[in-house]
């Protein structure tokens, strides 16, 4: 089994670095056929059937056209659980688990259930991993597109939570003075990537990942934090939380757009990379 490890990986090298080549091999047969880490190591052997070598030809062929594995195999892992994921979504990263650790425990030292908004959910997965961390918690989740929200639906049902989830445009909702739910805390990790960083980003991100969930115009990357921290001055409750996951290139633009709007406890946290990432505010009493 290792020999077929090496095998995949070996001709993923034009596209993969080794290390990545080599995780993204196992992963396949793990996902896909179930051989797991104790198979490999007890030594046991799988007969593949001609057809199931044809996949893993298939799969092979899509991946060196540098088609993430997680599209490939309709799965990707997030905050210990697994998702959904399609072309309609992005797919979950690890500085974004960062993001929902943050919010996790700030929200745990609360006495009481708290009200969430997750705005531009794609997946689901700051929502859900939300909803599974803090049963109790009434969680709602926001997004532009329908088929986001349908895998988003389809996640939620799987991982057994209950989300309301919302068709809404967020760039339309400031001032829309029909809503009457107010929030305790509001997360969004929102697009925020210049179209002039499109030559900088690797091509399976490029050719493959949603461009609605990834990009801003270049002469307004705050785009998204501005309307939605003007939503939040409305709907959040006095002392209400406010967390964006945030380009590193505009920690301190963003921090500054936030205290010009007169949120306290303005809070700008590095990711594991020390990249500027996160940033936490609190709505003023009034």
């Amino acid at each position: 089994m290792f020999q077929l490890i090496r095998q995949i990986s070996d001709r993923l090298l034009s596209v993969y670095p080794e290390r990545e080549a080599y995780a993204i091999a196992r992963h396949l047969l793990e996902v896909r056929f179930g051989i797991n880490q104790t198979d490999l190591c007890l030594g046991k052997v799988k007969q593949f059937s001609l057809e199931e070598r044809n996949e893993i030809e298939n799969i092979i062929q899509r991946l060196l056209q540098h088609e993430p594995i997680q599209y490939i195999l309709e799965q990707a892992d997030f905050y210990g659980h697994s998702f959904l994921v399609t072309k309609d979504v992005l797919i979950p990263r690890p500085e974004t688990e960062e993001l929902v650790d943050w919010v996790i425990n700030s929200m745990r030292s609360k006495s009481t259930p708290l009200n969430v908004l997750d705005i531009g959910t794609g997946s689901g997965c700051i929502a859900i991993s939300i909803a599974k961390e803090l049963p109790g918690t009434a969680v709602t989740a926001f997004d532009v597109s329908e088929k986001a929200i349908l895998i988003a639906q389809q996640n939620a049902k799987r991982l057994q939570t209950n989300i309301t989830f919302q068709l809404t445009d967020i760039l339309a909702k400031v001032g829309d003075n029909t809503e009457q739910c107010k929030w305790d805390v509001i997360i969004s990790n929102p697009p925020y990537i210049c179209l002039s960083e499109q030559g900088n980003m690797e091509k399976n991100v490029l050719a493959h990942e949603p461009h609605l969930a990834l990009f801003v115009p270049d002469d307004d990357p705050l785009l998204f934090y501005r309307s939605i921290a003007r939503y939040a001055q409305q709907r959040l409750n006095p002392n209400g939380e406010l967390f964006f996951e945030i380009n590193r290139q505009y920690g301190k633009e963003v921090c500054q757009l936030l205290d010009e709007l007169n949120f306290t406890d303005i809070t700008l946290k590095k990711d594991i990379y020390d990249n500027d990432r996160m940033i936490k505010c609190t709505k003023k009493k009034k």
